[in-house]
């Protein structure tokens, strides 16, 4: 039906390059949040999101898209270029909404380590300005 449609896509038809819907949504999802990219304003973000969670419901590998965007989020955050924590939250609550709190335990922790990162590296400096 749709979703074998959809999962075997155009491009690995004609370019010979294999990439899954669930790469090819990973791949969509960390273009559009990292900086710089001017595909997400504020008044269009939650249709976005919507356009996304509508495709993720046809990917047949959810653990494969989740590898993916896994690797990619982590590059992202560890190289400061997100655009919006807030909008890398509402995503990943998303996929906790329809997949479950194990499938996104990994990227909360992530998100988490990162911030915890931040917060002492900014303690820090202050400490060493006020020595």
């Amino acid at each position: 039906g749709y979703a074998k449609f959809v999962n075997q896509n155009l491009l690995s038809k004609t370019t010979g390059i294999t990439m899954t819907l669930a790469e090819i949504l990973a791949r969509y999802c960390d273009t559009l949040l990292r900086k710089g990219s001017k595909a997400v304003k504020n008044d269009n973000w939650n249709e976005k999101l919507k356009n996304i969670m509508i495709i993720f419901n046809y990917v047949n590998n959810k653990d494969v898209f989740m590898k993916f965007y896994q690797k990619m989020l982590r590059k992202c955050l560890i190289d400061q270029l997100s655009v919006s924590d807030s909008y890398e939250e509402s995503l990943i609550s998303e996929f906790k909404n329809k997949c479950g709190y194990e499938y996104t335990s990994k990227l909360e922790q992530l998100i988490r380590d990162i911030q915890l990162s931040e917060d002492l590296t900014k303690q820090y400096r202050t400490y060493e300005k006020n020595t």
